[in-house]
């Protein structure tokens, strides 16, 4: 989104045209794919952690089912740097750098395609961070 997003007045025409595109086709796409593991989308692999968690604490996370939680398919990166628009339409053309996706509960996948800066994404991973952190049963002080 960022370089494809144009001039400032362009910018908050495209912010509403994105936030009905994420509400109404992307998120229920993402979330419609459903598993019981927790974390990435090759169960092979060790889970990667939301950004906000796996940059304090890089060791390997190993997979682990859920018996209770709704885990779906989050992205975990959303920002304007990684959705592309079309400049005429605005329509997403593309979402990329997935390597934070995974399963996990709905609520993982942060709104951050709504700030243009990333003062208020890192706003809101630092408010994500305690929820994240519990979900894998840490605090702040387990982190490395």
């Amino acid at each position: 989104m960022g370089s494809s997003w144009g001039e400032q007045a362009s910018i908050s025409a495209a912010m509403v045209v994105v936030e009905k595109q994420m509400n109404s086709k992307i998120l229920p796409q993402l979330r419609s794919l459903r598993r019981n593991y927790i974390g990435s989308v090759d169960t092979s692999l060790p889970v990667f952690p939301p950004q906000r968690a796996y940059g304090l604490d890089r060791r390997p996370w190993p997979p682990k089912l859920s018996e209770s939680e709704d885990l779906v398919l989050c992205h975990n990166d959303l920002s304007t740097q990684n959705i592309f628009v079309d400049p005429g339409t605005f329509q997403i053309v593309g979402i990329i750098d997935w390597e934070f996706a995974g399963f996990f509960p709905p609520y993982f996948e942060l709104p951050l395609w709504r700030e243009i800066t990333w003062d208020g994404g890192r706003k809101m991973y630092e408010d994500a961070r305690p929820r994240s952190l519990e979900f894998f049963g840490l605090k702040h002080e387990d982190l490395h």
